[in-house]
């Protein structure tokens, strides 16, 4: 069984020698896990769909371990310059 769900991206971990374990949460099933097979490889086309922070689009594919079957990036926005700037007291 799989389901289609927005999400945002919270961290990744190496996981075994060639996968990535993400964490996600997600507004139906809270924070998740799902694993990206082969996503430490450099042909993969999936892990560039993923960076940390970004709102995703992503299949989860359920099993012992979920495990991501596809990922679309939505909203990929830096903070603005001048917010960091505010952070940093530079203004």
């Amino acid at each position: 069984m799989s389901f289609k769900t927005e999400a945002f991206v919270l961290k990744n971990i190496p996981f075994r020698e060639a996968d990535r374990l993400y964490t996600f949460f997600t507004s139906q099933e809270g924070i998740m896990q799902a694993v990206l097979k082969s996503a430490a490889k450099s042909s993969s086309k999936q892990a560039g769909h993923l960076p940390s922070f970004a709102k995703v689009k992503i299949m989860i594919g359920r099993g012992k371990m979920d495990h991501l079957a596809g990922a679309i990036s939505l909203v990929i926005k830096p903070p603005p310059r001048d917010l960091a700037y505010h952070w940093a007291g530079l203004d």
